[in-house]
């Protein structure tokens, strides 16, 4: 009975002691596969972090992009309205040119008929005179 019983009892000793050893080894397999999880969980937060951060980029050079486009376009607006001003500009100086020389005409003219009323003026003086000079002589 005595081998029996070391038997059972080594046996039970051995048992306990690969309960134990299986409770630490399983321990061991849930540390390294919670490793693993917070691994994988990291490197997909980074995955995620970088994508964020790309989508961000893409965001922010669309949004500059449509920025760039908007100041273009109001640039074309403005140098639109300078042209049109420069030539409204043009049509103002020339047509100012035009009546600066039509009134330089009109007081030339106007000289001009001056000189001829008093030419017709002393021409009309003249015939009273020889008029008179005539009636005196018929008289």
């Amino acid at each position: 009975m005595s081998t029996i019983l070391i038997i059972i009892i080594t046996a039970a000793v051995s048992f306990a002691l690969a309960v134990v050893v299986a409770y630490f080894i399983n321990i061991n397999i849930q540390k390294k596969h919670s490793s693993r999880i917070i691994k994988d969980a990291e490197v997909e937060a980074e995955n995620i972090k970088k994508e964020k951060i790309l989508q961000a980029k893409e965001k922010f050079l669309q949004l500059k992009t449509d920025h760039e486009k908007h100041i273009h376009e109001k640039n074309a607006q403005i140098q639109q309205q300078e042209n049109k001003l420069k030539q409204r500009e043009m049509q103002l100086n020339q047509q100012n040119s035009e009546l600066q020389k039509k009134h330089k005409e009109a007081d030339s003219i106007r000289e001009n008929l001056k000189a001829q009323m008093e030419i017709v003026t002393k021409k009309s003086a003249e015939y009273d005179q020889l008029k008179s000079e005539a009636i005196e002589k018929i008289e």
